[in-house]
C-alpha cells in the first residue's frame, strides 16, 4: 500500500511576531536575530511503503534560504553562506528532529525583504527528495533593541508641526525654483554678450560703437566739456592712437601726435564738431 511521505513544521521558533497581509490573506512573520540561532522542529508522516521504515536515520535533510516572494528566489552570496543549521535527531523518535538554524544576513541589507526556510528531506544515495516543506515568513533584525522600537506607537504630531513641515517643503521647493530662474537668466545674459560681440566681429568696430552710443548719451551741451575733460589727461597717447587706427586726409594734422592739450582741442573740436 502506497502511503506519501509528508514533511511538517510543527514548530517555529523566534523573537517575536508579527500579523500582516498577504493577498488578502491574514499571516504571520517570525521575527528573528542575525547570526542568533532558533529551533524548527520537524516531523515525517506516511511512508512509502507501509512495511518499510523511512524516518531522518535514513533521509537527509536540506535547508535553503529563499525570498519570501511568488517565485521563491534563492538569496544569494558571494564569499558567506547566508544560513547555518545542524540537525537533532529525537532519540524516542527518529521520525522527529530539530534543526538550529541562524540566519546571517539582514532583511535590511536586502531591501527590507522577508525570506523563508525551504526544508527538502532527501535519499542521500539517489539524491531523490521524498518530500519538502517552507517556514512562514521570517524578517531578520539586527539586535533585539529594534522590536521595542517597533512596537513603540508613533508619537501624533502637532497641527503645528504638521504646518511647519509643509512650509519646509514649500520653501525648498520655492528655493529650487529660483535658483533655476538665476540660472536661466545668467545663461541668456551670457548668450546675448556672445551674440553681441559676434555681431560686431572686430573689436575696433565694437569700441567705436560703444564709444558712438557714449557720445548719443551726453546731452549736446555737455559734450565739449566731457570730450575736453577726457583729451587733457593725456593727450600725447590718445592722438598716437588715433592715428594708429585711422587713416583719412580728410582732418588736418591727422598723421603726427599732438604735443599740447591745445592742439588735440582743435583737432577734436573739428573730429567730434566741438562749438
Amino acid at each position: 500500500i502506497f502511503i506519501p511521505l509528508q514533511l511538517q513544521i510543527t514548530e517555529q521558533t523566534s523573537l517575536a511576531q508579527e500579523s500582516y497581509l498577504k493577498n488578502g490573506a491574514q499571516k504571520k512573520v517570525h521575527i528573528v536575530v542575525k547570526n542568533t540561532p532558533f529551533q524548527i522542529s520537524l516531523a515525517l508522516s506516511g511512508n512509502m511503503f507501509a512495511d518499510s521504515i523511512i524516518d531522518f536515520n535514513v533521509l537527509t535533510l536540506e535547508a535553503n534560504l529563499l525570498y519570501d516572494s511568488y517565485d521563491e528566489k534563492p538569496v544569494g552570496f558571494i564569499n558567506t553562506i547566508p544560513l547555518d543549521y545542524s540537525a537533532r535527531i529525537d532519540h524516542k523518535d527518529s521520525s522527529k528532529c530539530v534543526l538550529d538554524v541562524t540566519i546571517k544576513i539582514l532583511s535590511s541589507q536586502h531591501e527590507d525583504s522577508l525570506f523563508k526556510i525551504r526544508l527538502r528531506a532527501i535519499d542521500p544515495v539517489s539524491k531523490q527528495c521524498f518530500c519538502e516543506a517552507a517556514t512562514s515568513p521570517i524578517q531578520v533584525i539586527s539586535k533585539p533593541e529594534v522590536i521595542k522600537k517597533m512596537n513603540q506607537p508613533k508619537k501624533k504630531r502637532t497641527r503645528d508641526e504638521r504646518v511647519f513641515d509643509v512650509l519646509t517643503q514649500i520653501e525648498a521647493r520655492l528655493d529650487k525654483q529660483q535658483k533655476t530662474l538665476d540660472d536661466l537668466q545668467r545663461d541668456s545674459v551670457s548668450q546675448k554678450s556672445i551674440q553681441n560681440t559676434d555681431s560686431c566681429g572686430d573689436p575696433l568696430e565694437l569700441a567705436f560703437k560703444n564709444l558712438a552710443s557714449a557720445l548719443n548719451n551726453i546731452s549736446q551741451e555737455e559734450r565739449p566739456h566731457k570730450i575736453r575733460h577726457v583729451l587733457e589727461r593725456n593727450p600725447k597717447e590718445f592722438s598716437m592712437q588715433l592715428v594708429e587706427h585711422m587713416n583719412t586726409s580728410d582732418v588736418p594734422q591727422f598723421d603726427q601726435s599732438f604735443e599740447s592739450s591745445l592742439e588735440l582741442e582743435s583737432f577734436c573740436k573739428q573730429l567730434f564738431d566741438l562749438s
